[in-house]
């Protein structure tokens, strides 16, 4: 779990990413590190929406769309989020 969530501190420090590449981070190092059983994924893509919230932002998609994105795509596709035009950065909006 350390690990999973370092990976967005070391983003932060070596770059200058927005928070949008930042809640992808968290996502991805939870999904790609399954730190626990079961749930990674739900959970990696429930921090990066809370991480975004906390910071004035919300995520915006349609249910089916998360749903996708969580219960279908290997983590590997998921590494993805992290790049400056990544499924995460394209729904983020301003409170």
């Amino acid at each position: 779990m350390e690990s999973a969530l370092a990976k967005a501190h070391n983003l932060f420090v070596y770059s200058s990413p927005t928070l949008a590449e930042m809640a992808a981070s968290y996502a991805v190092g939870i999904i790609i590190n399954h730190p626990f059983l079961d749930g990674n994924k739900r959970t990696g893509f429930m921090l990066a929406a809370t991480f975004l919230e906390l910071n004035g932002l919300t995520f915006k998609a349609t249910e089916e769309s998360v749903v996708e994105k969580t219960s279908h795509w290997p983590a590997a596709i998921w590494r993805r989020l992290a790049t400056r035009n990544g499924w995460v950065k394209t729904r983020v909006r301003v409170e």
